[in-house]
């Protein structure tokens, strides 16, 4: 099994808030006589272009280069945005949920892990402050959020829960 990253629109949002950001803080920098206002437009243009490098990165690696937000291969689970993979004993506990942003739901899958500080410490560096909060608030390090999969929740769920059943009858 393998999920990609679909972009949805409060994703692309922010994708376009980081461009037209980028883009002011340049034409600041160009048009200002004062030098203080070109120092603002260097803050706005960098504010921009880290914006679209953190949410641009993983849109261009899932769905551009195809590489897989998680994927159940070779005996192993891979979150290779994340830079993580786990061993079928390293997970303990697959849950489907719903997180409330502002008045409405979204639904999120949470996998638990036997060992989070571990699992946390493996994850790429500018990402293990969002898994620390993710086990504060969750209970679970490693969270996926269902608007912006190409699959279902209740699939990806169902199919690491049989990739668990199946390691753990096999051991």
């Amino acid at each position: 099994m393998r999920v990609y990253l679909r972009p949805n629109g409060p994703y692309l949002a922010f994708l376009l808030a980081g461009l037209v950001a980028a883009g002011c803080g340049v034409s600041q920098i160009l048009d200002a006589s004062e030098l203080m206002m070109r120092v603002l437009g260097g803050v706005v243009m960098v504010s921009g272009a880290t914006l679209l490098v953190l949410f641009g990165y993983p849109v261009v690696a899932s769905t551009v280069l195809r590489v897989p937000v998680l994927a159940i291969e070779n005996g192993q689970v891979r979150l290779p945005l994340m830079g993580l993979v786990l061993d079928s004993a390293e997970i303990t506990w697959i849950v489907e949920s719903h997180r409330t942003a502002g008045s409405r739901q979204s639904p999120i899958l949470l996998i638990r892990v036997t060992d989070p500080a571990a699992v946390i410490s493996r994850i790429r560096p500018w990402l293990r402050n969002e898994t620390q909060r993710n086990l504060q608030l969750y209970g679970a390090p490693l969270v996926l959020q269902g608007e912006s999969l190409d699959l279902p929740l209740d699939e990806i769920a169902a199919g690491l829960r049989a990739y668990l059943a199946a390691r753990r009858s096999a051991a």
